[in-house]
Protein backbone atom coordinates (compact mmCIF):
# COMPACT_ATOMS: atom_id res chain seq x y z
CA UNK A 1 0.00 0.00 0.00
CA UNK A 2 1.27 3.48 -0.88
CA UNK A 3 1.54 5.75 2.18
CA UNK A 4 1.22 9.46 1.63
CA UNK A 5 0.05 12.65 3.31
CA UNK A 6 -0.65 16.15 2.04
CA UNK A 7 0.78 19.20 3.78
CA UNK A 8 -1.77 21.51 5.47
CA UNK A 9 -1.77 23.85 2.47
CA UNK A 10 -2.24 20.92 0.05
CA UNK A 11 0.72 21.99 -2.09
CA UNK A 12 3.27 19.34 -1.04
CA UNK A 13 2.83 15.57 -0.74
CA UNK A 14 4.98 13.29 1.44
CA UNK A 15 5.04 9.72 0.16
CA UNK A 16 6.81 6.43 0.95
CA UNK A 17 8.09 4.66 -2.18
CA UNK A 18 10.01 1.42 -2.53
CA UNK A 19 10.60 -1.81 -4.42
CA UNK A 20 11.17 -5.37 -3.29
CA UNK A 21 9.53 -5.00 0.13
CA UNK A 22 6.05 -6.08 -0.94
CA UNK A 23 7.13 -9.50 -2.21
CA UNK A 24 8.46 -8.63 -5.68
CA UNK A 25 10.97 -11.41 -6.51
CA UNK A 26 14.46 -10.71 -7.78
CA UNK A 27 14.67 -7.10 -6.59
CA UNK A 28 16.92 -5.56 -3.96
CA UNK A 29 14.57 -3.99 -1.38
CA UNK A 30 14.52 -0.20 -1.20
CA UNK A 31 12.24 2.10 0.77
CA UNK A 32 12.42 5.88 1.18
CA UNK A 33 10.47 8.99 2.14
CA UNK A 34 9.99 11.47 -0.72
CA UNK A 35 8.43 14.89 -1.20
CA UNK A 36 6.67 16.00 -4.37
CA UNK A 37 4.54 18.96 -5.36
CA UNK A 38 0.80 18.38 -5.62
CA UNK A 39 1.16 19.05 -9.36
CA UNK A 40 3.85 16.32 -9.69
CA UNK A 41 6.80 18.71 -9.77
CA UNK A 42 10.00 18.84 -7.67
CA UNK A 43 10.22 15.16 -6.67
CA UNK A 44 13.01 14.76 -4.12
CA UNK A 45 14.12 12.03 -1.70
CA UNK A 46 14.37 12.96 1.96
CA UNK A 47 15.47 9.77 3.68
CA UNK A 48 16.10 6.06 3.06
CA UNK A 49 14.10 4.05 5.61
CA UNK A 50 15.79 0.62 5.60
CA UNK A 51 18.79 -0.21 7.83
CA UNK A 52 22.27 -0.04 6.20
CA UNK A 53 22.68 -3.80 6.72
CA UNK A 54 19.69 -4.45 4.46
CA UNK A 55 16.65 -6.49 5.42
CA UNK A 56 16.05 -10.20 5.88
CA UNK A 57 12.79 -11.13 4.13
CA UNK A 58 12.71 -14.67 5.55
CA UNK A 59 9.08 -15.30 6.63
CA UNK A 60 8.73 -15.31 10.41
CA UNK A 61 12.00 -13.47 11.05
CA UNK A 62 12.22 -10.24 13.03
CA UNK A 63 12.58 -8.11 9.91
CA UNK A 64 9.55 -9.65 8.25
CA UNK A 65 7.51 -9.75 11.47
CA UNK A 66 8.41 -6.38 13.03
CA UNK A 67 10.64 -4.06 11.00
CA UNK A 68 8.97 -4.19 7.59
CA UNK A 69 5.40 -3.93 8.96
CA UNK A 70 6.47 -0.88 10.98
CA UNK A 71 7.90 0.83 7.89
CA UNK A 72 5.17 -0.17 5.44
CA UNK A 73 1.77 -1.47 6.59
CA UNK A 74 1.80 0.44 9.92
CA UNK A 75 3.61 3.51 8.57
CA UNK A 76 1.67 6.75 9.07
CA UNK A 77 2.94 10.13 7.90
CA UNK A 78 1.91 13.22 9.86
CA UNK A 79 2.54 16.87 8.99
CA UNK A 80 3.00 19.43 11.76
CA UNK A 81 0.20 22.04 11.91
CA UNK A 82 2.56 24.71 10.53
CA UNK A 83 3.48 22.48 7.57
CA UNK A 84 7.20 22.67 8.35
CA UNK A 85 7.83 19.08 9.52
CA UNK A 86 6.67 15.61 8.52
CA UNK A 87 6.77 12.87 11.21
CA UNK A 88 7.58 9.35 10.05
CA UNK A 89 9.03 6.02 11.19
CA UNK A 90 12.41 4.85 9.90
CA UNK A 91 15.08 2.21 10.57
CA UNK A 92 17.98 3.97 8.83
CA UNK A 93 19.87 3.96 12.14
CA UNK A 94 19.45 0.17 12.53
CA UNK A 95 16.26 0.15 14.62
CA UNK A 96 12.71 1.43 14.16
CA UNK A 97 12.35 4.94 15.59
CA UNK A 98 10.30 8.08 15.07
CA UNK A 99 11.81 11.02 13.15
CA UNK A 100 10.82 14.33 11.62
CA UNK A 101 11.94 15.71 8.27
CA UNK A 102 11.98 19.42 7.43
CA UNK A 103 11.24 20.75 3.96
CA UNK A 104 14.97 21.41 3.47
CA UNK A 105 15.78 17.74 4.21
CA UNK A 106 16.94 18.15 7.82
CA UNK A 107 16.21 14.91 9.73
CA UNK A 108 15.64 14.94 13.52
CA UNK A 109 15.43 11.79 15.63
CA UNK A 110 12.60 11.88 18.18
CA UNK A 111 12.96 8.44 19.80
CA UNK A 112 15.76 5.95 20.46
CA UNK A 113 14.32 2.74 21.95
CA UNK A 114 14.08 -0.96 21.01
CA UNK A 115 10.29 -0.59 20.89
CA UNK A 116 8.34 -0.02 17.69
CA UNK A 117 6.77 3.43 17.27
CA UNK A 118 3.64 3.94 15.19
CA UNK A 119 0.96 6.49 14.28
CA UNK A 120 2.37 9.96 15.11
CA UNK A 121 -0.18 12.67 15.96
CA UNK A 122 0.75 16.34 16.41
CA UNK A 123 -0.72 18.48 19.17
CA UNK A 124 -2.74 21.46 17.85
CA UNK A 125 0.10 23.88 18.65
CA UNK A 126 2.73 21.59 17.13
CA UNK A 127 4.72 21.39 20.37
CA UNK A 128 4.26 17.65 21.01
CA UNK A 129 3.98 14.46 18.97
CA UNK A 130 1.94 11.59 20.42
CA UNK A 131 2.47 8.04 19.16
CA UNK A 132 1.81 4.41 20.04
CA UNK A 133 4.57 1.97 21.00
CA UNK A 134 4.64 -1.82 20.97
CA UNK A 135 7.13 -4.68 21.21
CA UNK A 136 5.50 -6.43 18.24
CA UNK A 137 2.47 -6.28 15.99
CA UNK A 138 1.26 -9.74 16.91
CA UNK A 139 -1.52 -11.65 15.23
CA UNK A 140 -5.21 -11.78 16.06
CA UNK A 141 -4.31 -11.53 19.74
CA UNK A 142 -3.19 -7.92 19.29
CA UNK A 143 0.04 -6.01 19.67
CA UNK A 144 2.57 -6.71 22.40
CA UNK A 145 3.12 -4.44 25.42
CA UNK A 146 1.30 -1.45 23.97
CA UNK A 147 1.82 2.05 25.35
CA UNK A 148 1.26 5.66 24.36
CA UNK A 149 3.86 8.41 24.56
CA UNK A 150 4.17 12.10 23.68
CA UNK A 151 7.54 13.65 22.96
CA UNK A 152 8.59 17.26 22.34
CA UNK A 153 8.82 18.54 18.76
CA UNK A 154 12.61 18.52 18.91
CA UNK A 155 12.94 15.09 20.54
CA UNK A 156 14.26 14.10 23.95
CA UNK A 157 12.65 12.34 26.89
CA UNK A 158 8.89 11.72 26.54
CA UNK A 159 6.73 14.42 28.10
CA UNK A 160 4.01 11.86 28.78
CA UNK A 161 3.75 8.05 28.98
CA UNK A 162 0.62 5.89 29.31
CA UNK A 163 1.49 2.23 29.87
CA UNK A 164 -1.46 1.08 32.02
CA UNK A 165 -2.87 -1.85 30.01
CA UNK A 166 -5.57 -2.97 32.49
CA UNK A 167 -9.03 -1.83 31.39
CA UNK A 168 -12.09 -1.10 33.53
CA UNK A 169 -13.63 -4.42 32.47
CA UNK A 170 -10.58 -6.26 33.83
CA UNK A 171 -9.32 -7.26 30.37
CA UNK A 172 -5.93 -6.33 28.92
CA UNK A 173 -5.40 -3.66 26.26
CA UNK A 174 -4.02 -5.01 22.97
CA UNK A 175 -4.17 -1.92 20.72
CA UNK A 176 -4.91 1.82 20.63
CA UNK A 177 -7.04 2.18 17.49
CA UNK A 178 -8.16 5.78 18.16
CA UNK A 179 -5.77 8.59 19.07
CA UNK A 180 -6.61 12.28 18.73
CA UNK A 181 -5.63 15.59 20.29
CA UNK A 182 -8.46 17.83 21.53
CA UNK A 183 -6.26 20.54 23.05
CA UNK A 184 -2.61 21.54 23.46
CA UNK A 185 -2.19 19.08 26.35
CA UNK A 186 -5.25 16.79 26.10
CA UNK A 187 -5.35 13.49 24.19
CA UNK A 188 -8.26 11.09 23.66
CA UNK A 189 -7.21 7.45 23.40
CA UNK A 190 -9.56 4.66 22.37
CA UNK A 191 -8.27 1.35 23.68
CA UNK A 192 -9.12 -2.14 22.41
CA UNK A 193 -8.99 -5.60 23.94
CA UNK A 194 -9.07 -9.01 22.27
CA UNK A 195 -12.70 -9.72 23.27
CA UNK A 196 -14.81 -6.81 21.96
CA UNK A 197 -12.35 -4.63 20.04
CA UNK A 198 -12.89 -0.97 21.00
CA UNK A 199 -13.38 -1.40 24.73
CA UNK A 200 -12.67 1.88 26.56
CA UNK A 201 -12.04 5.59 25.99
CA UNK A 202 -9.59 7.62 28.08
CA UNK A 203 -8.70 11.32 28.30
CA UNK A 204 -4.99 11.90 28.94
CA UNK A 205 -3.54 15.21 30.15
CA UNK A 206 0.14 15.56 29.21
CA UNK A 207 0.65 18.52 31.58
CA UNK A 208 -0.66 16.82 34.75
CA UNK A 209 -0.03 13.23 33.55
CA UNK A 210 -3.60 12.42 34.62
CA UNK A 211 -5.62 9.65 32.95
CA UNK A 212 -9.43 9.65 33.14
CA UNK A 213 -11.82 7.00 31.80
CA UNK A 214 -14.42 8.84 29.70
CA UNK A 215 -16.41 5.82 28.45
CA UNK A 216 -15.99 2.39 30.08
CA UNK A 217 -18.00 0.22 27.67
CA UNK A 218 -17.42 -1.06 24.11
CA UNK A 219 -17.89 1.70 21.53
CA UNK A 220 -18.38 1.77 17.74
CA UNK A 221 -17.12 5.17 16.60
CA UNK A 222 -15.86 8.60 17.73
CA UNK A 223 -16.16 12.05 16.14
CA UNK A 224 -14.64 15.22 17.62
CA UNK A 225 -16.28 18.60 16.96
CA UNK A 226 -13.60 21.29 17.32
CA UNK A 227 -16.13 24.13 16.87
CA UNK A 228 -18.23 23.24 19.91
CA UNK A 229 -15.53 21.13 21.64
CA UNK A 230 -17.83 18.12 21.83
CA UNK A 231 -17.01 14.47 21.32
CA UNK A 232 -19.72 12.26 19.82
CA UNK A 233 -19.49 8.64 20.96
CA UNK A 234 -21.35 5.77 19.31
CA UNK A 235 -21.80 3.24 22.09
CA UNK A 236 -21.92 -0.54 21.99
CA UNK A 237 -22.80 -1.94 18.57
CA UNK A 238 -25.87 -4.09 17.90
CA UNK A 239 -23.71 -7.16 17.16
CA UNK A 240 -21.92 -7.00 20.52
CA UNK A 241 -25.20 -6.35 22.33
CA UNK A 242 -26.60 -9.54 20.81
CA UNK A 243 -23.47 -11.54 21.64
CA UNK A 244 -23.52 -10.47 25.33
CA UNK A 245 -19.79 -11.14 25.57
CA UNK A 246 -18.25 -12.10 28.92
CA UNK A 247 -21.09 -10.46 30.89
CA UNK A 248 -19.36 -7.07 30.81
CA UNK A 249 -20.98 -3.65 30.85
CA UNK A 250 -22.63 -2.83 27.50
CA UNK A 251 -24.00 0.64 26.74
CA UNK A 252 -25.74 1.35 23.43
CA UNK A 253 -26.70 4.75 22.07
CA UNK A 254 -25.29 8.12 21.10
CA UNK A 255 -23.41 10.15 23.69
CA UNK A 256 -21.71 13.53 23.76
CA UNK A 257 -18.84 14.53 26.02
CA UNK A 258 -16.95 17.75 26.62
CA UNK A 259 -13.71 18.07 28.62
CA UNK A 260 -15.36 20.63 30.92
CA UNK A 261 -18.81 19.07 31.33
CA UNK A 262 -18.41 15.91 33.40
CA UNK A 263 -19.65 12.45 32.31
CA UNK A 264 -21.02 11.82 28.79
CA UNK A 265 -24.62 12.81 28.07
CA UNK A 266 -26.88 10.29 26.31
CA UNK A 267 -28.68 11.65 23.23
CA UNK A 268 -29.98 8.41 21.66
CA UNK A 269 -30.67 4.98 23.15
CA UNK A 270 -30.72 2.80 20.01
CA UNK A 271 -27.39 1.26 18.91
CA UNK A 272 -25.39 3.68 16.73
CA UNK A 273 -22.81 2.47 14.20
CA UNK A 274 -21.50 5.56 12.33
CA UNK A 275 -21.10 9.31 13.02
CA UNK A 276 -20.32 12.48 11.05
CA UNK A 277 -20.30 16.13 12.16
CA UNK A 278 -20.90 18.77 9.52
CA UNK A 279 -17.71 20.75 8.65
CA UNK A 280 -19.32 23.74 10.39
CA UNK A 281 -19.90 21.66 13.54
CA UNK A 282 -23.58 22.59 13.85
CA UNK A 283 -25.12 19.14 13.29
CA UNK A 284 -24.30 15.46 13.65
CA UNK A 285 -25.53 12.71 11.32
CA UNK A 286 -25.58 9.20 12.72
CA UNK A 287 -26.67 5.73 11.62
CA UNK A 288 -28.90 3.68 13.88
CA UNK A 289 -29.20 -0.11 13.94
CA UNK A 290 -31.49 -2.35 15.98
CA UNK A 291 -35.26 -2.54 15.65
CA UNK A 292 -35.78 0.86 13.96
CA UNK A 293 -32.74 1.39 11.73
CA UNK A 294 -32.09 4.52 9.73
CA UNK A 295 -30.22 7.82 9.51
CA UNK A 296 -30.88 10.61 11.99
CA UNK A 297 -29.71 14.16 12.54
CA UNK A 298 -28.90 15.84 15.83
CA UNK A 299 -28.87 19.59 15.20
CA UNK A 300 -27.41 22.23 17.48
CA UNK A 301 -29.20 25.57 17.79
CA UNK A 302 -32.29 26.83 15.97
CA UNK A 303 -33.07 23.64 14.01
CA UNK A 304 -34.04 21.70 17.12
CA UNK A 305 -33.04 18.32 18.47
CA UNK A 306 -33.34 14.98 16.70
CA UNK A 307 -35.00 14.27 13.38
CA UNK A 308 -35.01 11.35 10.91
CA UNK A 309 -33.11 11.71 7.64
CA UNK A 310 -33.69 8.35 5.96
CA UNK A 311 -34.92 4.84 6.74
CA UNK A 312 -31.78 3.17 5.35
CA UNK A 313 -28.79 2.90 7.74
CA UNK A 314 -25.23 3.37 6.42
CA UNK A 315 -21.69 2.38 7.28
CA UNK A 316 -20.17 5.50 5.67
CA UNK A 317 -21.27 9.11 6.19
CA UNK A 318 -19.66 12.14 4.48
CA UNK A 319 -20.93 15.74 4.64
CA UNK A 320 -20.42 18.13 1.74
CA UNK A 321 -18.15 21.12 2.29
CA UNK A 322 -21.12 23.42 2.96
CA UNK A 323 -22.78 20.95 5.36
CA UNK A 324 -25.97 20.77 3.26
CA UNK A 325 -25.61 17.33 1.63
CA UNK A 326 -24.87 13.97 3.21
CA UNK A 327 -23.36 11.09 1.24
CA UNK A 328 -23.86 7.49 2.38
CA UNK A 329 -22.81 4.13 0.94
CA UNK A 330 -25.44 4.33 -1.82
CA UNK A 331 -27.18 7.73 -1.79
CA UNK A 332 -26.93 11.48 -1.27
CA UNK A 333 -29.48 13.27 0.95
CA UNK A 334 -30.15 16.91 1.65
CA UNK A 335 -29.86 18.12 5.21
CA UNK A 336 -33.66 18.13 5.30
CA UNK A 337 -33.76 14.42 4.37
CA UNK A 338 -34.64 14.71 0.68
CA UNK A 339 -33.10 12.02 -1.57
CA UNK A 340 -30.91 13.91 -4.05
CA UNK A 341 -29.30 10.97 -5.83
CA UNK A 342 -29.03 7.19 -5.80
CA UNK A 343 -25.93 5.41 -7.06
CA UNK A 344 -28.13 2.74 -8.61
CA UNK A 345 -25.87 -0.33 -8.39
CA UNK A 346 -24.73 -2.82 -5.79
CA UNK A 347 -20.96 -2.56 -6.32
CA UNK A 348 -19.13 -1.95 -3.02
CA UNK A 349 -18.11 1.70 -2.84
CA UNK A 350 -15.55 3.57 -0.74
CA UNK A 351 -16.39 7.23 -0.12
CA UNK A 352 -13.23 9.29 -0.60
CA UNK A 353 -14.54 12.78 0.10
CA UNK A 354 -16.16 15.94 -1.19
CA UNK A 355 -14.52 18.57 -3.37
CA UNK A 356 -16.07 21.64 -5.02
CA UNK A 357 -16.89 19.44 -8.07
CA UNK A 358 -18.85 16.89 -6.02
CA UNK A 359 -18.30 13.58 -4.23
CA UNK A 360 -15.38 11.33 -5.17
CA UNK A 361 -15.80 7.62 -4.51
CA UNK A 362 -14.22 4.35 -5.61
CA UNK A 363 -15.79 1.03 -6.56
CA UNK A 364 -14.30 -2.44 -6.75
CA UNK A 365 -15.45 -5.59 -8.47
CA UNK A 366 -12.96 -8.42 -8.36
CA UNK A 367 -9.54 -6.95 -9.13
CA UNK A 368 -10.96 -3.95 -11.00
CA UNK A 369 -11.12 -0.65 -9.08
CA UNK A 370 -12.61 2.51 -10.52
CA UNK A 371 -12.68 6.16 -9.47
CA UNK A 372 -15.95 8.11 -9.82
CA UNK A 373 -17.25 11.66 -9.36
CA UNK A 374 -20.85 12.21 -8.28
CA UNK A 375 -22.30 15.71 -8.66
CA UNK A 376 -25.81 14.94 -7.30
CA UNK A 377 -27.04 13.82 -10.73
CA UNK A 378 -25.28 10.89 -12.41
CA UNK A 379 -21.94 9.38 -11.35
CA UNK A 380 -19.13 9.94 -13.89
CA UNK A 381 -16.24 7.51 -14.20
CA UNK A 382 -12.88 9.29 -13.80
CA UNK A 383 -10.41 6.39 -13.96
CA UNK A 384 -10.30 2.58 -14.03
CA UNK A 385 -7.94 -0.33 -13.38
CA UNK A 386 -6.60 1.36 -10.25
CA UNK A 387 -4.03 -0.59 -8.25
CA UNK A 388 -5.55 0.36 -4.89
CA UNK A 389 -7.88 2.95 -3.40
CA UNK A 390 -7.19 2.18 0.26
CA UNK A 391 -5.22 5.39 0.85
CA UNK A 392 -7.35 7.61 -1.39
CA UNK A 393 -8.38 11.04 -0.13
CA UNK A 394 -9.33 14.44 -1.50
CA UNK A 395 -6.68 17.16 -1.24
CA UNK A 396 -7.93 20.75 -1.40
CA UNK A 397 -5.14 23.14 -2.41
CA UNK A 398 -5.33 26.56 -0.80
CA UNK A 399 -4.93 29.40 -3.31
CA UNK A 400 -1.77 31.47 -3.09
CA UNK A 401 -2.19 34.62 -1.03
Amino acid sequence: MLHWAAAPDGKTIAVVLGIGVWGQPGQTPTLALWLVGADGSNLRKLQDLLPPRGVDLTPGGDDAFKLLPALTFHQELAWSPDGQLIAFVSAHQDQVDLYTAALDGTITRLTNTPRLEQGPRWSPDGALVAYRTTSGFGTGAGWGDIALEATPRGGGAPAFVMDDRTLSAGSAAVAIPDLLWIGPTLILAGIADSVVGNAELRALDTSTRASTVVFDAPYSALEWNDTTRQLAIAGTSASILQAKVDARKLTAGLFTWSPDAGPPTQIERAPVEALAWTPQGDALAYSVGGEQPGLRLWAIGAEGDLKPLASQPAKQLRWSLDGQRLATDTAIYSRAGQLLGDRGNDQPATLIGWAPQGLFFATSEGSNRELWLWDDTLPQQIDSNLTTTQSAQVVLVQPAS
